[in-house]
């Protein structure tokens, strides 16, 4: 599975389960990504994406945008 599409998982059943999002390092941890930064730069991909939606400066703020099914 391509590491993005771990880190959307993990952060949904991270929210679903405790009702915040993971930090960077709790994500890093899970998806097998040693350096914060590498795990920024995946968030900042995800972000421009349209795939999460993180608020500037406030912790733990990552959420995944809702998509309709397509059929």
């Amino acid at each position: 599975m391509e590491t993005r599409e771990r880190m959307l998982g993990y952060i949904e059943a991270y929210f679903r389960e405790r009702g915040y999002s993971p930090s960077l390092r709790e994500i890093g941890d899970a998806c097998e990504i040693g350096p914060i930064s590498v795990v920024d730069y995946h968030v900042k991909r995800l972000i421009a994406d349209g795939r999460i939606t993180q608020a500037p400066l406030i912790a733990r703020s990552i959420r995944v945008v809702a998509t309709a099914d397509v059929a």
